[in-house]
C-alpha cells in the first residue's frame, strides 16, 4: 500500500506579497495629500490662536494697568524673510523697552497681511478701558494650502477670529 503525504508550506507566494504591496502603495499614496493638508491646517490654526493670545494679552494686562502702563502688539510684515508679531510693553513700539519684548516669528510658510485703521503696523490698548490705538483685520495665509484665518480688532479691544 503507497501511501501519498501532503505536505503543506506555511508563508506567501509572491502573487499574494505583490498584492499586499501594491494595496499598500494605494493606502498610502491616498493617505499622505490628506496628510499634508492636516499638517497645514494644523500650523495656520497654531498661529492664528498664538497672535489672537498676544494681541488679548496685550489687552487684559493694559486695562489691569500692570506695572503701571500699557500693552500692545507690533506686526512685522517682512516682504522678503518670515514676519513676527511682537508683543511690547509702552505706549509704542518705538518708545518700548525692548527687554520685554516677546517675539513670535511665523514659519517660512505662514504670511502676514495687516489692514489697521491710520495704516500703521501697531495695535496699542489703554489702560482701564482697553481701547485700541487702531482696529482692523489681520490675515495670516499658509502659502502651501492657501488657506487664510481673519484676526479681527474691533473698537472696544474684543479680539475675533475666524
Amino acid at each position: 500500500m503507497n501511501t501519498e503525504y501532503r505536505t503543506f508550506q506555511k508563508g506567501f507566494t509572491l502573487l499574494e506579497f505583490l498584492i499586499a504591496l501594491a494595496l499598500m502603495i494605494l493606502l498610502v499614496g491616498a493617505a499622505l495629500p490628506l496628510y499634508g493638508n492636516l499638517l497645514w491646517t494644523t500650523q495656520l490654526h497654531e498661529t492664528a490662536l498664538r497672535a489672537v493670545g498676544d494681541i488679548r494679552l496685550a489687552r487684559e494686562l493694559s486695562v489691569a494697568r500692570k506695572d503701571d502702563s500699557q500693552y500692545g502688539v507690533y506686526l512685522d510684515v517682512n516682504p522678503v524673510g518670515t514676519d513676527r508679531l511682537i508683543f511690547f510693553r509702552g505706549g509704542s513700539y518705538g518708545g518700548r523697552n525692548p527687554s520685554y519684548d516677546r517675539v513670535t516669528t511665523f514659519s517660512d510658510l505662514i504670511l502676514l497681511q495687516k489692514v489697521l485703521s491710520g495704516g500703521g503696523s501697531q495695535i496699542v490698548f489703554s489702560k482701564n478701558a482697553g481701547i485700541p490705538s487702531a482696529t482692523g483685520t489681520i490675515t495670516i495665509t499658509h502659502t502651501g494650502s492657501n488657506t487664510t484665518r481673519a484676526i479681527i480688532v474691533n473698537a472696544y479691544g474684543m479680539v475675533d477670529s475666524q
